[in-house]
């Protein structure tokens, strides 16, 4: 047996652990919930329109000087552009349901956009 084999192993065993975990302190109804919502933000639909409220809420500034709005106020619209859009396609997700969408959405964008490069470090001047 591999080390990739035993370490598939030991993997598949932790996540027959937890899902009993969860079972028992939450029910499987719960767990059925959390998957059926989590379906719904992974469609391709409803991932759309996380994306394009997050990257319009990213464009957003404060109407005093066009500076950059704060984090809240472009959380807030994403999320009240994102509850409007799902009520008009006919999908019901709870407030938690669309924070947790967000936050992923945001994790995913952040996760693809390039880290820009440090400034090259001026060498030390040596003394003699």
């Amino acid at each position: 047996m591999s080390i990739f084999s035993k370490f598939e192993a030991i993997a598949e065993g932790i996540a027959h652990s937890a899902h009993g975990l969860l079972v028992q302190l939450f029910g499987q109804p719960a767990l059925d919930a959390v998957e059926a919502d989590l379906k719904t933000i992974f469609s391709e639909d409803v991932l759309t329109i996380f994306q394009d409220a997050i990257t319009a809420a990213e464009s957003l500034k404060q109407p005093e000087g066009g500076v950059p709005a704060s984090n809240a106020d472009k959380r807030s619209a994403a999320f009240l552009q994102i509850a409007q859009d799902l009520k008009t396609k006919g999908i019901a997700l709870a407030e938690h349901t669309i924070n947790l969408g967000i936050e992923l959405v945001v994790g995913l964008v952040k996760a693809k956009t390039p880290v820009a490069a440090a400034a090259p470090s001026a060498p030390a001047a040596t003394t003699a």
